[in-house]
């Protein structure tokens, strides 16, 4: 079985590739989450839970579930544009801004280049970067 991406993904450049409908990323239990494009890859905290609905989802308490990509230069390279691409759905008003995931912060040291993408208790979606500060907001 290949891997299971979207039919208009890019893959020229590809650094992330975390599909939690894809076995081979994501079996439906542990925190590992694993990259499809690469060696480095995501770690669920804080007891995130999955759900087979939709080919399997990640579910986010509201409180304080996120996915860390940790100190990986490969995630923490982005010194001029980059895209990032994310799904994800809001159930409940929860604290003002959920993260979603990023490697900012990442043992507790702000280091210029870390990002972090976060929902808005309205939904909306915010993306940090050390250094420029909000990006999207």
């Amino acid at each position: 079985m290949g891997i299971r991406r979207g039919p208009n993904i890019i893959q020229s450049g590809l650094v992330l590739s975390l599909d939690a409908g894809n076995i081979r990323s994501y079996p439906g239990s542990g925190t590992a989450w694993k990259n499809l494009a690469g060696s480095s890859n995501g770690t669920l905290t804080n007891g995130t839970g999955y759900s087979t609905a939709n080919k399997g989802t990640l579910v986010f308490d509201g409180a304080n579930d996120y996915v860390n990509l940790g100190t990986s230069a490969v995630f923490n390279q982005f010194a001029g544009d980059f895209t990032v691409s994310a799904w994800a759905n809001r159930s409940n008003s929860g604290p003002s801004y959920g993260n979603i995931i990023g490697d900012y912060y990442t043992n507790s040291t702000a280091n210029t280049g870390e990002w972090q993408i976060m929902m808005s208790n309205g939904g909306a979606f915010n993306l940090y970067k050390v250094g420029p500060g909000y990006l999207i907001n």
